[in-house]
């Protein structure tokens, strides 16, 4: 289990896709030398075509799609799944919280 990163919540869909792609090339920027590092993101559905506007927001305006290619031709950091880049070293036990800091 991977903790998400707040800030791209917020940021995808809804940021231009120059300013989300200037924020994960500043992460790939700021890990440590010799380090593994991972941006992760995950989210419901509703703000990519349920929630009013984001249809055209995000497939007729093609913001989805121009974030998916912009991520695949810069050269800072690798999209993919962390299955695929980071193996699992070891396992832990999480408690209960909440997902949101509001929520506390």
């Amino acid at each position: 289990m991977f903790p998400i990163s707040e800030n791209l919540r917020y940021k995808i869909p809804f940021s231009p896709v120059a300013e989300t792609i200037a924020y994960l090339e500043s992460l790939a920027d700021n890990h440590l030398p010799n380090s593994s590092a991972a941006a992760i993101y995950f989210d419901d559905i509703e703000k990519f075509g349920i929630w009013p506007e984001t249809y055209q927001w995000v497939y007729e305006k093609a913001g989805l799609s121009n974030l998916s290619k912009a991520c695949s031709h810069q050269r800072k950091f690798v999209p993919g799944t962390t299955a695929n880049i980071m193996p699992v070293k070891k396992r832990g036990v999480l408690s209960i919280c909440p997902q949101y800091p509001t929520l506390k």
